[in-house]
């Protein structure tokens, strides 16, 4: 994570953004050269969990002035007790809600007419009725997403015994949130490694994430001064409906979002 300054979010991403990492990491390189490399001792780092969501977490600090470079990457790594990744993922879909993945042209298409066949015959009806019509499309969007489903899973089961680790950057994908219920179903979990900005928007114009951020940093220390016994806890009222100033989510929570 990056803070400091008004740098972008964005530009995270253009120092981070690689294919493959090598053992000389040849793709990642600072976006602006006249940044310096970051030190072990330029980092600041903290182990935190997040109440109601299960697992440890880690943040990473680095002031905007320093530079994403490979020592830094590896410094990153050590961190977090993980060996460098062999490859880094990264989503290119959009955010449309998993359990709305199809389109009319997508169900009007050769390789679904099975799947509308048995979508009809399961409800008994032709889709003739409006009301038919949404209930088919239901059920072809449900069984479309536990594909999906399964099929990320399968990349993260995957990607967990070769060592690649996913990336996100400002703006999550689909992948974010389909590996996310995989995960939840079960399946093995991948390493994820997501930059920000202190500073972004995000963050900046909600009261709730920006305390977040904050007692995230203020938890953090240099490396090698002191040990993490517990992990700092956060709160999770973010990722409650019933706590949340977004009306969309108050009121649907993960199941809609226009």
């Amino acid at each position: 994570m990056k803070y400091g300054g008004a740098k972008a979010a964005s530009s995270v991403h253009e120092e981070l953004q690689s294919h493959q990492v090598e053992d000389d990491l040849p793709n990642l390189r600072p976006a602006h050269p006249a940044l310096k490399p970051a030190a072990l001792a330029d980092l600041r780092y903290t182990k935190f969990r997040i109440s109601g969501i299960p697992g440890d977490k880690h943040a990473i600090f680095v002031p905007d002035h320093l530079a994403m470079t490979v020592p830094t990457f590896r410094n990153i790594a050590s961190l977090v007790q993980k060996e460098l990744p062999s490859m880094l993922l990264c989503g290119l879909s959009s955010l449309c809600h998993p359990s709305r993945m199809t389109t009319p042209q997508l169900r009007k298409c050769q390789g679904f007419v099975n799947l509308m066949q048995d979508a009809r015959a399961s409800l008994g009806a032709q889709g003739n009725t409006t009301v038919e019509a949404q209930k088919l499309v239901e059920v072809v969007n449900r069984v479309m997403e536990k594909k999906l489903v399964s099929a990320v899973g399968s990349i993260a089961s995957a990607a967990f015994r070769m060592n690649v680790w996913t990336f996100s950057g400002p703006q999550i994908s689909n992948l974010e949130v389909l590996l996310q219920q995989s995960f939840e179903s079960g399946d093995a979990g991948v390493f994820r490694l997501v930059a920000a900005h202190a500073q972004d928007r995000a963050y900046m114009e909600h009261d709730g994430a920006r305390n977040l951020m904050r007692d995230l940093f203020e938890s953090s220390i240099t490396p090698g001064l002191a040990n993490f016994d517990q992990p700092f806890l956060l709160p999770g009222s973010l990722w409650e409906p019933n706590e949340s100033l977004h009306s969309e989510f108050a009121a649907h929570g993960f199941d809609f979002w226009s």
